[in-house]
């Protein structure tokens, strides 16, 4: 399976699989995530989860795409992403998204990105939400930012500069500015091969990949033989509705990584 990581407080946290290993890079060792108070989301005996989606968010770290609960998501305690037990009522303690307030995404979680401004863009099958604030303050904000329009996968998203996201959904490509409706990027200038059915969507694995030397995003489309690739370019296209800055590229292989 897919393997995603994320780093608190000295230590690599890894998910994939159906595994979850922590990664010492100091002491040069892996183990089992095994936490000390709760389980994790998922897990079915020490060092496993089904989720598929990790981060580090306001010193907690997130995991979703949870296969018993595909619209929820659960957060560690403050600094300590041992601590899972949502019944604890201690200040920093492990939260779970619906928990308390019942606000809760409406569509399976496929996807995320912290934006530049500390907010969790959360990305969905059908819908984009986003997150203001830590998940355990009543003052906190769920913002649904659109209801039709959805994520590709789970590294069909990623980040660009004041607070903007980018993400790749079946229609194609959009800019998701905090707080507001998602602008097409691609739609009005191409269709062809940066689209597909919804339908679909288990035969792609997308991949976004932001290059900041360069100016622009990656984007990767495998699909078997059916596999296309783009490049977005931030000087031609501004990340305006029909300004362009969409290319094709080929490669000889089906990448899933690249410069970021």
């Amino acid at each position: 399976g897919h393997v995603s990581m994320a780093a608190l407080d000295g230590k690599v946290y890894i998910i994939g699989g159906g595994r979850a290993k922590v990664f010492d890079p100091v002491a040069r060792t892996v183990g089992d995530w095994v936490p000390t108070s709760g389980t994790l989301p998922g897990q079915t005996a020490d060092g496993t989860t089904t989720a598929t989606i990790i981060l580090q968010f306001r010193g907690r770290l997130l995991l979703a795409g949870i296969e018993s609960e595909p619209n929820n998501a659960y957060f560690s305690a403050i600094a300590e992403p041992l601590t899972w037990d949502t019944a604890e009522l201690t200040p920093g303690r492990a939260v779970a998204l619906g928990v308390g307030r019942n606000v809760t995404v409406g569509d399976p979680i496929v996807g995320a990105a912290v934006l530049s401004n500390n907010a969790l863009l959360i990305g969905c099958s059908n819908s984009l939400y986003i997150l203001q604030g830590d998940p355990d303050d009543l003052a906190s904000d769920l913002t649904p930012v659109a209801l039709n329009t959805g994520c590709s996968g789970v590294r069909a998203i990623t980040t660009a500069e004041e607070g903007l996201g980018v993400i790749h959904s079946p229609e194609g490509l959009y800019l998701v500015p905090n707080g507001g409706a998602p602008i097409a990027l691609s739609r009005d200038v191409l269709t062809e091969r940066i689209e597909y059915p919804r339908t679909e969507r288990g035969s792609y694995n997308v991949t976004l990949i932001r290059d900041p030397a360069r100016a622009g995003i990656l984007i990767f489309l495998n699909a078997g033989a059916g596999s296309t690739h783009f490049w977005y370019d931030e000087r031609t296209g501004s990340y305006r509705r029909g300004r362009g800055g969409v290319f094709p590229e080929k490669y000889p292989y089906q990448p899933t990584c690249g410069p970021g």
